[in-house]
């Protein structure tokens, strides 16, 4: 970046993607730090979800869809509220993606899961969704 600014190249925004634990000020602190690192520049989150890299078999990922679904509900309103996170798009692995499972917006059948719910409810008008949704 400092090259590019050296050179006085436009540079509109930062992609980003993250998978990473359900640490609410981990996740936090690391897109600061990368907003720093790389000049205040905008950020795009253009792939992000909870993934648990660990997971060996279906069924033993070891964060719960409530889990992921609590730590989003956290995360996508600052999201929405912070002014240098110019977009995000979550990424939805297939419900039988072993280390993405509980991050899946979709069922088997396509229909939403409580995570696609709630994300769907997200809105520049109501930034925190409907935090009502839970598993179930």
């Amino acid at each position: 970046m400092k090259e590019a600014d050296r050179r006085g190249y436009r540079v509109d925004y930062i992609g980003v993607h993250w998978y990473g634990g359900i640490n609410v000020d981990a996740f936090k602190s690391k897109m600061e730090r990368i907003y720093l690192k790389y000049g205040k520049r905008p950020l795009l989150l253009t792939e992000f979800s909870p993934a648990d890299w660990n997971a060996d078999r279906k069924g033993f990922n070891s964060r719960s869809p409530g889990e992921i679904l609590d730590w989003m509900k956290q995360i996508l309103p600052w999201l929405e509220q912070t002014e240098w996170i110019s977009g995000y798009a979550w990424f939805s692995p297939s419900i039988d993606n072993l280390v993405g499972t509980s991050s899946a917006l979709f069922d088997q059948e396509g229909n939403l899961t409580a995570l696609g719910k709630y994300y769907q409810s997200i809105t520049p008008e109501n930034p925190s969704g409907d935090q009502s949704i839970q598993v179930e």
